[in-house]
């Protein structure tokens, strides 16, 4: 869903994820120029299953940052349901921080409402 009025991009994931699904999230609506500089939530508390790699979080986490230059900083909140998930976006995190061109702040939430709290308060400078 896009928020034209926010600038926001709001995914729910669904019960599985998958390395092809992330990178083909990632080429299909971030290629968008309209939403360039939008922030960005993914809420993924429902997933039951995760069938990702290390190798395809690299990859998904190189392709975004090489995309951040194009859009500005933005904000990028991740809602995560357990432990496993937790430990994955810290990774996505710790990738995309080693690219030079990321310039997306991100924050990893176990609720929904501190994700949107955050999101909705004052950007940092």
């Amino acid at each position: 869903m896009v928020d034209n009025t926010r600038r926001r991009v709001m995914a729910t994931w669904g019960r599985i994820v998958t390395d092809a699904a992330l990178m083909d999230y990632q080429k299909t609506v971030w290629s968008d120029p309209k939403i360039h500089g939008f922030d960005e939530l993914i809420d993924f508390s429902a997933l039951e299953k995760i069938d990702v790699t290390t190798q395809g979080l690299e990859d998904v986490a190189y392709l975004a940052a090489g995309m951040d230059a194009a859009m500005g900083a933005s904000r990028f909140a991740i809602v995560v349901g357990d432990s496993l998930s937790y430990g994955l976006s810290r990774m996505y995190e710790a990738f995309r921080g080693m690219e030079e061109k990321s310039s997306r702040q991100l924050m990893i939430f176990q609720r929904l409402e501190d994700a949107l709290e955050w999101l909705d308060s004052t950007r940092a400078v």
